[in-house]
C-alpha cells in the first residue's frame, strides 16, 4: 500500500477496533485488514506498516438486534 502525503495522522497510531453485534465472533475471528487498508487508502493513515501502527486491538460487545449492529475504529496518537 503506498503512504499517503496528507495522512490526517501524521504520527504512530494504535488502532481499537470495537464491533458490536448480535452474534460475537470468536477471539480470532474478527480482521480489520481491509478496514485498515481503507484507511491508508483515502488518506487517513500515511501507511499500515509497524512503522506507522504500533497496536491493533479488537474489542466486542453483544447488542439486542440488528439495528444496533456496527463497527467503531479507534485510533488513537502514539507519543
Amino acid at each position: 500500500m503506498e503512504a499517503s502525503k496528507g495522512a490526517a495522522f501524521n504520527t504512530r497510531v494504535s488502532i481499537t477496533i470495537i464491533s458490536f453485534r448480535c452474534r460475537l465472533a470468536d477471539a480470532d475471528g474478527v480482521s480489520a485488514k481491509a478496514a485498515i487498508d481503507g484507511l491508508v487508502h483515502c488518506g487517513i493513515l500515511r501507511d499500515d506498516s509497524p512503522s506507522e501502527v504500533s497496536k491493533v486491538s479488537y474489542e466486542q460487545f453483544k447488542v439486542k438486534n440488528a439495528a444496533e449492529e456496527r463497527t467503531q475504529i479507534v485510533i488513537e496518537e502514539v507519543r
